[in-house]
């Protein structure tokens, strides 16, 4: 446990000096900023452009900053050999797995936590009042952020190489985004044989869109209590399955 707790710090530690990190706030900050501007001219509800806006800027730029950041973290610590160090102590493999793992996930939740009192002191600061339903979004980002970060870490490992590994890990983010309308494509366009391929294909990719509850929070929409413990389970079940394939594809790496 100590190790898997050293481990986690320094990820976060160098999550917090990498430029990366700050690049991802301003984007979302400019954004954030911008959305203000662009309700202005908007013909719908202005708090409700500054939330959506402000909601997605998170979602995105959160969730492509940790495909980089986790896609890097074996594969850097590789290449600069430091991972023999890490091995050299009384370290298991599993453990700079789950570390990194953790580490990715303090971080996210720092950034998301951050730019949600953000955007909730913003709204406040134009007069549409303090609008604390934003963190039940932002909680649902952060399950779909866990579930990336688990897949982007496991991809890395397997590929040792970050460009691919976070080609395939955002490939596999606008999939289960978009997997309602694959589905709704599939039954209106494909052939039996195709739709058949896509379906099966389809099972081995997360229901990101089913974690998405923005738009519900942004237009006062109802939301069932039972989702919140759907979704944790959900999250779970994935991560459990993808970091145990990690563990077992870094355990079987050769790293001489």
């Amino acid at each position: 446990m100590k190790g898997i707790f050293t481990i986690t710090l320094m990820t976060f530690k160098d999550a917090v000096r990498n430029k990366l990190f700050y690049l991802a706030f301003f984007f979302v900050l400019f954004l954030i900023v911008f959305s203000a501007l662009f309700s202005s001219v908007a013909l719908a509800d202005k708090s409700a452009v500054i939330k959506d806006f402000g909601l997605f800027g998170i979602s995105f730029f959160v969730t492509v900053y940790i495909i980089i950041f986790a896609g890097l973290q074996i594969p850097k610590e590789i290449s600069n050999k430091t991972i023999l160090y890490l091995l050299s102590q009384p370290i298991s493999r599993a453990s700079v797995v789950i570390g990194k793992f953790f580490g990715v996930l303090l971080t996210s939740f720092s950034l998301i936590f951050l730019l949600t009192i953000i955007l909730i002191a913003f709204n406040y600061f134009l007069g549409f009042g303090y609008d604390l339903t934003l963190f039940k979004a932002s909680f649902f980002i952060f399950l779909q952020v866990v579930i990336v970060a688990s897949f982007a870490l496991m991809f890395s490992i397997l590929l040792l190489n970050p460009i691919l590994s976070g080609t395939l890990t955002f490939s596999l983010f606008l999939a289960g985004r978009s997997s309602l309308f694959i589905n709704q494509y599939v039954q209106e366009h494909s052939t039996e044989l195709s739709g058949k391929i896509i379906n099966f294909i389809s099972h081995f990719i997360p229901k990101f869109d089913l974690l998405d509850i923005s738009d519900k929070i942004v237009y006062l929409m109802p939301i069932k209590g039972e989702l919140y413990i759907w979704g944790l389970e959900y999250t779970l079940g994935i991560v459990l399955i993808v970091l145990a394939l990690a563990v077992i594809f870094f355990n079987r790496k050769n790293i001489v």
